[in-house]
Order: structure tokens, then sequence, then C-alpha cells
């Protein structure tokens, strides 16, 4: 049995070894398989990675619950797909004991559910420019600028009424690469489970 203690040890020895001048990348690089050997080695042991997976596991659990109990016409909107990446990866035999107190996540998985396959077609342009929105609010917020800066952006963006106009928001503000990275999400979601 590999001791796991001393194959970190020793590679960080080997990282301490490493020439001056070598470039920044490959020292990236190298910190990154280092962190990815941890992960290997510690991720059945670490309570916290365990703590989490458990709860994204009832997240999913959640959903498939709320989405299992949909009258008959809701759910056969659905994709097999969507409902079977959701019982999959769910916690076998859990079932939320409060639906008004899902996990954050649950709730996330339902609003997909609902823009994807659920809303009336004359709604879902309206919901998923709300839905961008809401995302780049969210974005915004962690960005370090002036809070009138910030108070002005957030203005800037709640006032667009169509996609065009929130890209150009989004441009203005800086957060175009957070926006395309949301939309080519959004677009791989409706592909995935199409």
């Amino acid at each position: 049995m590999i001791d796991d203690e001393r194959l970190m040890k020793s590679f960080s020895q080997i990282l301490s070894l490493l020439p001056e001048d070598l470039p920044e990348s490959e020292k990236a690089e190298a910190q990154r398989i280092r962190g990815n050997i941890k992960n290997l080695i510690g991720v059945e042991e670490d309570p916290k990675k365990e703590a989490e997976r458990q709860e994204h596991k009832k997240a999913l659990a959640e959903a498939y619950y709320v989405i299992h109990h949909l009258e008959a016409d809701a759910a056969a909107r659905i994709p097999a797909s969507f409902k079977r990446f959701l019982e999959d990866g769910k916690w076998e035999n859990y079932a939320p004991k409060n639906l008004s107190r899902l996990r954050e996540e649950a709730y996330s998985l339902l609003d997909v559910a609902y823009r994807h396959f659920l809303a009336p077609r004359e709604d879902k342009p309206r919901l998923q420019l709300k839905y961008y929105v809401e995302s780049c609010l969210h974005q915004l917020a962690t960005v370090k600028r002036p809070p009138a800066e910030i108070d002005e952006y957030a203005k800037m963006l709640r006032a667009v009424t169509t996609v065009d106009g929130l890209i150009d928001a989004a441009n203005a503000c800086g957060l175009e690469k957070h926006l395309r990275f949301i939309m080519e999400k959004e677009e791989k979601i409706t592909l995935l489970f199409s």
C-alpha cells in the first residue's frame, strides 16, 4: 500500500527542486498535478468533500421527488434523459421532509426544468432573459468596483428588455465572458436533454 503522506512529501520536494527559471505555466501545471494527486488520495477520507457529495445527491433526490410527483401531463413534457440524470445521481431512498425548504441546488434544477421544459412557449424568452440578468447581477456582486459604479451597472442590467440589450449592458459592465459562459451552458442543457 502506498503511504499517502510520504508520497505528498516527496512530491513537494520534487516541486521545490524545480529550476528557478521554469515558466509560470509549467510551475502551475506541476501544482495542478500535485492538487490532483491530493484529491485522488484524500477524496474518500475528506469529510468536507464527502459532505458536499451527500448534499449534491440530496439536492438531486429533492428535484427528482418533485418532478416524479408532478401531474402526468406536466411530467410527460420533461425529457426522460433529464429524469434519468436526476435518478442516476440522487441519494437512494431519500425524500424531502418539507417541500418548501429544498436545497438551493434543487431549486436550480427545478428552475432549469421549468424554463426548458414546462414553461409555455411564449414565456420562455422572457424567463431566459430574466435568468441571464439575475446571473449577471449575481456575478456583478463579486466584482471589486466602487459601490456607486456597481449600482449604476445593476440599474443598467435590470433595465434591459432584450437579449441584445443585455449583451450590450454586459459588455459595458465587463461581464461579457460571464454572460457568454451562461448562454453556452444554457444551450448545452437544451441540446443535452432534448
